[in-house]
């Protein structure tokens, strides 16, 4: 594997397992409601 691929899984896995949490605590709503404003 790739030193890039690695990075990317890794990241990958690190945004699935905050939006898992996210869910879990309620607070995805309203990130998924202004997706501009969080990820700008």
């Amino acid at each position: 594997m790739k030193k890039t691929d690695w990075i990317l899984a890794t990241l990958l896995t690190a945004a699935g397992a905050l939006l898992m949490a996210g869910n879990v605590n309620g607070l995805d709503e309203e990130s998924l409601a202004h997706p501009t404003e969080s990820r700008s």
